[in-house]
């Protein structure tokens, strides 16, 4: 995992129960979004009117954006860390 640049919750920002929900949330999504996007159908019978190497194309495409999608899951997960509640503030 990347080293990712967190916040320091503190009283003049956004609260910390607030940055932890959101990016919980968005991680929450991204999660879905990227199982669906491996699940996502991408056959080279799909592509066998097309120009030779079309199939690759887009499996290399495809294997980059799902790259990035990881990436941004990643980055959800280390803000989340970072936002968790401290141990002695309330809920």
């Amino acid at each position: 995992m990347t080293n990712y640049t967190t916040p320091i919750p503190n009283l003049n920002g956004t609260s910390r129960s607030d940055l932890h929900e959101e990016w919980l949330s968005a991680r929450t999504l991204l999660s879905q979004a990227l199982e669906e996007l491996k699940a996502a159908t991408c056959h080279p019978r799909d592509f066998q009117f097309q120009g030779s190497g079309a199939w690759d194309k887009a499996q290399q495409e495809k294997s980059t954006v799902l790259a990035y999608a990881e990436d941004a899951l990643d980055l959800a997960s280390a803000w989340v860390v970072a936002t968790e509640p401290l141990e002695d503030s309330p809920s």
